[in-house]
């Protein structure tokens, strides 16, 4: 019995020998052992466990993700949302990383049953999406490190293209051939209501209608029911990333963009909505959907908010004093008053400024949400600024230059009308782009097609607004605000209407370097979580003396592109687009910066010139 214990014995010391040998693999550590043990007794730590365990922490695998786990919450609204967490494996030991939560828009809703159609698509893309997220989603990415946003953000989107074309092909298959139809002769064809020779309809007075055709809208993206996995999942590998560096989320967000960390982090500008109006509000005002606050970036977030909120109050007080809803307010924490002009709102934040002893325009600014899309009839082809008060694209232009013009305190539109409208669009922007951001929100598509798009000559905007939701991804981002800082074209960031109390797109907004932050009203605490969370942030930076001072407003003109005519072809003045009156800069803009395009084009323009000259 003893020669069979000696026996194992010896075995187990010649395995051991093996595997401390100079080409084991446990050489290493006997010869950080000693160099360790050298250490102790040099540096004399008081915690000596402490010391080794710091010691060969250094050389231990990196953290790995072991599963994602989600479940249904309600969002602010009442609504179902999602929230995940994120486990993963270090040290031998299973350990919890972060948790966040994100609301799901409806995207694929029928227009005839809204309501219902709302509530159910909702509800099967919230089931679908935990669904995805508890078992293929998190096998997929298990293993993986949460420090690699990129390749993790790439899988996530390759996962929902592979699964969308797979459905595509079934749907084509399962999909029955029809067969042509039979010709019919222009004889015995049935008049239908698009003929030709159909009369137009009649004026009560006799005269024809005249019919007004705008471009049509664009077809809606249609996305899978659980899409919104892919933003969960990047919102919630990001988090765990900046918990795996041990540093802020923004700064990690910040290192992500930079591929370092930055020296000074500058803060956003809070556009803080105080009234809310627009088709869906009571009264007649349909043009304005959010009248938004936005400090000055020469004063502190710390000592705006305390004004906000004084401005946010004294609006309240006035209503109740005129007979209005006073503090009832709506799912995004602002006032809902009655106004039938939008001259009423902007008065009222105009007086309420003042009240605390500033002048509109330069403490505290105003912006504007117009949401162009949801105003258009499209049966008449006009812009329903107010109810019975239409206006064609050419009269909507002259609309809100007059209003910038005679509200110098509004320095922001945010979607003044639809896309389709791009000449418009551009006349506007010519008009107003040099005291006025002309922002796109709706007018963009999400971030993942926005990085693949070119950016042309004849559809552009002094700023974007891009959402953390649905298919976009932090990567998606970070790519899109990249080739925006290349264009000098400013980023805002976005919270959806459905939010939770999740503050990561207040340091998504920090780290990516936005110049305003969409939050909504200083009420209702999704709201003001976002608010405190910026707070927070400026108070840490400015410990840190990394907090940089605010840039002033800086109004690139945006020209509106001019096609040669035939007489400037025969010229051969193609290049020379200054001669144009509207290439011409207004005396306004003599001080403003010029954008980066408009560089590059005065540049070719006068090197064509010295050619023909020296010719």
């Amino acid at each position: 019995m003893e020669d069979i214990q000696c026996s194992k014995m010896n075995e187990v010391k010649r395995l051991a020998m093996e595997y401390y040998a100079d080409e084991g693999p446990g050489a290493c550590v006997v010869e950080r052992m000693e160099v360790l043990i050298n250490n102790i007794f040099i540096d004399n730590p008081d915690d000596v466990y402490g010391h080794i365990v710091n010691y060969f922490q250094q050389f231990t695998k990196p953290l790995t993700i072991l599963k994602f786990w989600a479940w249904e919450i309600i969002d602010s609204i009442g609504q179902t949302a999602v929230q995940t967490d994120l486990y993963g494996t270090v040290l031998n030991t299973n350990k919890f990383l972060s948790t966040s939560s994100i609301a799901i828009p409806s995207v694929n809703v029928d227009p005839l049953n809204y309501k219902e159609s709302l509530e159910t698509e909702r509800q099967q893309s919230v089931e679908r999406a935990i669904e995805l997220i508890n078992a293929d989603l998190s096998q997929e990415l298990s293993g993986l490190e949460p420090t690699d946003q990129c390749s993790i953000d790439e899988i996530l989107i390759n996962f929902f293209m592979k699964m969308k074309q797979e459905m595509d092909m079934n749907k084509a298959e399962t999909t029955p051939v029809e067969a042509p139809a039979p010709v019919v002769s222009d004889e015995s064809a049935p008049q239908t209501a698009d003929s030709s020779k159909k009369k137009s309809p009649k004026s009560p007075k006799g005269k024809a209608k005249p019919v007004v055709l705008l471009p049509p809208a664009e077809p809606p993206e249609v996305l899978l029911p659980g899409c919104s996995a892919v933003a969960a999942l990047s919102k919630s590998v990001c988090i765990g990333g900046a918990s795996v560096r041990d540093v802020a989320l923004y700064d990690y967000i910040a290192c992500l963009k930079h591929q370092q960390l930055p020296e000074g982090l500058r803060m956003p500008l809070p556009m803080v909505t105080i009234l809310s109006s627009g088709k869906s509000a009571p009264g007649k005002l349909n043009c304005v959907k959010d009248f938004m606050v936005v400090p000055s970036p020469n004063i502190s977030l710390k000592m705006a908010m305390k004004h906000i909120v004084k401005i946010y109050n004294h609006c309240a007080k006035s209503l109740s004093g005129k007979g209005g809803m006073g503090r009832i307010c709506n799912d995004w924490g602002t006032l809902c008053p009655q106004f039938d002009r939008p001259e009423q709102g902007l008065d009222l934040l105009e007086e309420a400024i003042k009240q605390l002893g500033f002048t509109p325009g330069q403490e505290f600014s105003l912006a504007i949400n117009c949401a162009g899309h949801e105003i258009l009839d499209y049966e008449k082809g006009r812009y329903e600024v107010s109810t019975g008060l239409l206006k064609s694209p050419e009269e909507l232009v002259t609309f809100w230059t007059d209003l910038v013009i005679r509200y110098r305190s509004v320095i922001a539109l945010v979607d003044p009308m639809r896309k389709q409208e791009k000449e418009h669009w551009m006349s506007l922007c010519e008009a107003i782009s040099d005291r006025c951001y002309i922002i796109g929100d709706n007018v963009c598509r999400r971030p993942g097609l926005f990085k693949d798009e070119t950016l042309s000559d004849d559809f552009q905007m002094s700023a974007v607004t891009f959402r953390l939701e649905e298919m976009t991804t932090v990567t998606d981002i970070l790519t899109c605000v990249r080739q925006l800082d290349e264009c000098g074209i400013n980023v805002v960031i976005g919270s959806p209407l459905g939010d939770t109390t999740d503050s990561t797109v207040t340091d998504l907004a920090v780290g990516v370097g936005a110049k305003f932050l969409l939050t909504g009203g200083p009420c209702r605490g999704e709201r003001v979580t976002k608010l405190n969370r910026l707070l927070e942030i400026e108070a840490d930076l400015h410990v840190k003396g990394r907090l940089l001072c605010g840039e002033e407003h800086q109004f690139c003109q945006i020209k509106a592109p001019v096609l040669p005519t035939d007489d400037l072809k025969e010229e051969g003045l193609e290049g020379n687009k200054s001669n144009s009156p509207r290439a011409k800069t207004s005396p306004s803009s003599k001080d403003q910066k010029s954008s980066p395009k408009e560089l590059k084009k005065e540049a070719k323009g006068s090197s064509k010139e010295q050619k023909k000259t020296g010719k």
